[in-house]
């Protein structure tokens, strides 16, 4: 088949072929692009295929095998869309839930204020005097790096180290969003 031919071949069959892909697939887009990517096949294999090869046939049983992939890589992406709906959907229901079992007044009761102090106090003297200054004078970064002698990132690191343990203290006491509310 030469060029001339299978320009004629194309412009035979491309609709009807269009029409068949797109009875599956349903985007007549996408279907003109699978008959286009079927028929560059037929037109690169052309001369491997043996003489008796029915050209119509062979391109729709590319285009049936190109609609096919097509279609399941739709329906993968349609499932992980879906999981990954579910995913933020429990995350919401369960943000939810946590709110509406918070009580802020629960917060500040006498037990967490004890457990935060004597888990500031099993801090190393550096650590907890850093952590203090931060939260409790209200100290940028780089102030306190100066007045304790220094790096930011050295500050950074105590300040990490003391989140760390009170996370640790208080992690039956309050839920992750209050504690980054208080302590970060």
């Amino acid at each position: 088949m030469d060029l001339k031919t299978f320009n004629t071949f194309v412009n035979d069959y491309s609709k009807r072929f269009v029409r068949f892909a797109c009875s599956y697939v349903h985007d007549e887009k996408v279907s003109e692009d699978l008959v286009m990517e079927s028929m560059m096949v037929y037109w690169t294999k052309k001369d491997s295929l043996s003489a008796d090869t029915n050209p119509p046939a062979y391109v729709l049983s590319v285009l049936k095998n190109r609609c096919l992939d097509h279609l399941r890589h739709v329906a993968v992406t349609q499932n992980a869309s879906e999981t990954i709906s579910e995913m933020k959907l429990w995350e919401i229901e369960t943000s939810i839930k946590t709110l509406e079992a918070f009580e802020p007044s629960e917060v500040f009761t006498d037990e967490i204020n004890n457990l935060v102090s004597k888990t500031l106090l099993e801090l190393p003297e550096t650590t907890r005097r850093i952590f203090m200054m931060s939260r409790y004078e209200n100290m940028k970064y780089k102030d306190i790096a100066a007045e304790c002698d220094m790096t930011v990132k050295g500050v950074e690191f105590h300040i990490s180290m003391a989140l760390s343990s009170l996370r640790k203290a208080l992690a039956d006491y309050l839920t992750v969003s209050v504690i980054l509310f208080f302590f970060q």
